[in-house]
């Protein structure tokens, strides 16, 4: 078995290789747009790494070579999906466009590493004949990135939602509040993010995201089937709201803004 990750429910693998060449061609089984744009997510990477023009085609393919991307009802788990592997063609399969999302996914697993590259490689560009089968073991897969402590950047993020849903992952937790700082402009108390979000940890420079940035970090999130879960740490955690508004505290007077480690419990343990 290739190193899929997570490895797949089912691999058998086939005799021969298929070869992905210059007039290899993706098609799509159906003139549906959301296919479409996953379609493309997978041609971007692969023209960027090949110099191939893989064009998109709307049809069936009968006979053709390429990679085929088509929705099969008998795989009855939303995210499953299969993909079939001959000298001939790549056939990514699934119920919905999630799977096949995922489908394409694994299919750049399976490809040479040189599929990252950002200009073309001349190598052998050739995945190895199989049929495999997966789908999910949990229905919550994803990790959490703490942006209250440390801001990173829309265009960090974003690419940590490409790395997320390379590997099947389908949720992101942004930590956009706490004692360190606020991370989200709220436009009915500007002043959360504009003084709350000017402190981090260790002095970095701070920052929040405007509604527009968060919009597109969401936005990219969805083109990638990934859930944001925004996390407002409320009702502790609340210095940098406090140190914005000072008639949050009951002497009405707004503490510094805080750019240390400890917070909550931890501070009671340092005792």
């Amino acid at each position: 078995m290739p190193a899929l990750i997570p490895q797949p429910l089912t691999y058998q693998p086939r005799q021969g290789v298929f070869h992905l060449q210059a007039g290899s061609k993706i098609y799509i089984s159906e003139p549906n747009a959301e296919i479409l744009t996953l379609a493309g997510k997978l041609a971007a990477p692969l023209r960027r790494a090949t110099g191939f023009d893989l064009p998109i085609l709307t049809g069936a393919g009968i006979g053709g070579e390429g990679i085929f991307i088509r929705r099969e009802k008998t795989l009855s788990q939303p995210e499953s999906y299969r993909v079939q592997v001959t000298p001939q063609q790549i056939i990514l399969e699934a119920p919905t466009c999630a799977g096949l999302f995922y489908a394409t996914q694994t299919l750049l697993q399976m490809l040479p590493t040189e599929v990252e590259a950002s200009t073309p490689q001349n190598i052998p560009w050739q995945v190895d004949c199989c049929t495999l089968e997966d789908e999910p073991r949990y229905p919550w897969r994803g990790m959490m990135l703490d942006v209250a402590r440390h801001l990173f950047s829309v265009e960090t993020v974003k690419r940590l939602l490409q790395l997320l849903a390379r590997y099947k992952m389908n949720t992101l937790h942004l930590h956009l509040s706490d004692d360190q700082g606020w991370r989200i402009m709220v436009e009915a108390l500007p002043r959360l993010a504009l003084h709350g979000g000017k402190s981090a940890v260790n002095g970095d420079p701070g920052g929040y995201y405007t509604q527009a940035e968060y919009r597109e970090i969401v936005s990219f999130a969805q083109e990638h089937y990934i859930n944001i879960v925004p996390e407002i740490d409320m009702p502790g955690h609340t210095n940098a709201a406090l140190a914005s508004y000072p008639d949050l505290n009951p002497d009405g007077i707004a503490p510094s803004l805080y750019t240390g480690i400890r917070v909550g419990f931890s501070s009671l343990a340092a005792q």
